[in-house]
């Protein structure tokens, strides 16, 4: 019912904004302007502040329902807060919305807003993987991220601390291998009925650029599989350790610095087995603060030759 009567009281004052003289001056002339056109917004951004500077009555209607405004209405110069809900989505692709500001005596002002995706490419066989967790968490522990080598995005998300999506996942070979902040699983053993593992390469090289590149065909046997183990899965108080299923071997890329809360990352170069055998080579060479810097490459025909990939 609230939600009823606040439909109707911003109709209404819609109505009132466009078509009722504003009060003001007769001889000051009606303005209104926005102190920016367009906002491009990465995927674990949750607000966006812009200020409306006018001498009218103005309305302001977003495009998306994920998108929304406050104050939605008013007059004279105000600051406004955008929310971007990620409730309603898991970002696996980038997102856009259009926020209209009208008065019925000045021109009126559009607002581009767009979000990027999850996982974004920044090269043939690099990609950012974001991992924002939710609004009340940004140490993002609450959150598995779920990748495919063979679409080259995340496939979905699920809850770290909810059997229910632990075990959905388990079940489900459309993925390979995931992230939360600091921890990694791959479809294999604990972590889901898939053939993945890991191998790492190259342990005692120094330079991993080159161990990467001069990877052309990795080892067929040897991947070790998840396992159970206790790790950090919460940071706002109280702070919570859980048993939880992960990768031992890609796990050791990255660990949590306590003190301060940010990621520890050692870069490493590994062999991935995917959930349906096949293989990919990956290189993780950052992680700040959850934005995870991933470059790989992966043999969709099978075969542990990745001198012509995908």
């Amino acid at each position: 019912m609230k939600k009823i009567f606040s439909y109707v009281l911003t109709g209404v004052f819609s109505f009132l904004v466009l078509t009722l003289p504003a009060c003001k001056d007769d001889n000051e002339t009606p303005q209104l302007k926005v102190s920016a056109t367009t906002f491009t917004l990465e995927a674990m951004d949750i607000t966006q502040t812009f200020t409306i500077q006018s001498n009218v009555g103005w309305v302001i209607h977003s495009s998306e329902k994920w998108c929304t405004i406050a104050p939605e209405y008013g007059s004279g110069t105000q600051q406004i807060t955008i929310t971007l809900d990620g409730e309603n989505s898991d970002l696996r692709n980038a997102r856009s919305a259009t926020l209209t500001i009208q008065s019925g005596q000045a021109d009126t002002q559009t607002i581009e807003i767009e979000q990027k995706a999850l996982s974004t490419p920044t090269s043939d066989n690099e990609i950012i993987i974001t991992t924002p967790g939710h609004p009340d968490d940004r140490t993002g522990f609450k959150i598995w991220y779920y990748f495919s080598f063979e679409k080259g995005e995340i496939v979905g998300t699920g809850e770290a601390n909810t059997p229910a999506d632990d075990e959905a996942w388990y079940e489900d070979l459309s993925w390979d291998i995931a992230f939360t902040r600091v921890h990694v699983r791959s479809n294999s053993g604990t972590s889901g009925i898939g053939n993945g593992g890991a191998i790492e390469i190259g342990a005692n090289q120094e330079d991993k650029e080159k161990v990467f590149n001069e990877l052309i065909e990795v080892p067929t046997e040897g991947y070790q599989t998840d396992e159970y183990g206790t790790g950090l899965m919460f940071t706002m108080p109280p702070a919570l350790t859980k048993e939880y299923s992960y990768s031992p071997v890609l796990n050791a890329y990255c660990t949590l610095n306590l003190a301060s809360m940010g990621a520890v990352t050692t870069p490493k170069i590994f062999a991935v087995r995917t959930a349906a055998g096949k293989y990919a080579k990956i290189y993780l060479k950052d992680n700040m603060d959850g934005v995870i810097t991933m470059q790989y490459a992966y043999q969709p025909d099978g075969t542990p030759n990745l001198a012509t990939t995908e």
